[in-house]
């Protein structure tokens, strides 16, 4: 398919899904200064919250967490309830130690979808990491329930009761 984006785009230069669905072909394929290029390419020509959102993924997983946090930022603007993005800015925040800011994205994720097992896990980390192991166990079991296989959800649980003490559980 990269075959196919790249000859619409020499037909089109300004075929902006041409250049996001190149840029998620490169980003498959491990190509992310490439991707982020044509994800970028395609924002110029129309504003799009999945591009936003993917260029973010992208930017992200470069190390370049600022841009990636502005990415998803501008596909909120643009697709509030996109919970993807809210997840993924609180992975962000939450990585920095601002964990009040991670909290509220968290939520807002769960808000949009209570069933994203990843949320709830991120939301439960969070909490522990501020001493709200009440608040946080309800998102542990919750991402369990909804991500059984994932085995760092256990492992998480298990170290956030234990430095509470409660071994029994």
């Amino acid at each position: 398919s990269e075959t196919l984006w790249r000859h619409v785009l020499a037909i089109d230069p300004k075929a902006s899904f041409a250049h996001s669905s190149l840029g998620n072909v490169l980003y498959k394929r491990g190509a992310l200064k490439e991707a982020i290029g044509h994800y970028r390419q395609a924002l110029e020509i129309r504003p799009d919250a999945l591009v936003h959102y993917n260029l973010g993924i992208a930017l992200a997983q470069e190390g370049r967490p600022d841009e990636a946090k502005e990415s998803y930022l501008n596909a909120i603007r643009l697709k509030p309830d996109l919970a993807e993005a809210h997840a993924n800015l609180g992975n962000l925040f939450g990585t920095e130690g601002k964990l009040a800011v991670a909290t509220r994205h968290y939520q807002a994720a769960i808000k949009i979808n209570p069933k994203d097992g990843s949320a709830h896990h991120g939301l439960a980390l969070t909490l522990a990491k501020q001493g709200r192991l009440k608040e946080a166990i309800p998102h542990f079991r919750k991402a369990i329930d909804l991500s059984p296989r994932t085995v760092d959800i256990y492992l998480n649980f298990g170290t956030a009761l234990a430095k509470e003490g409660r071994l029994d559980e």
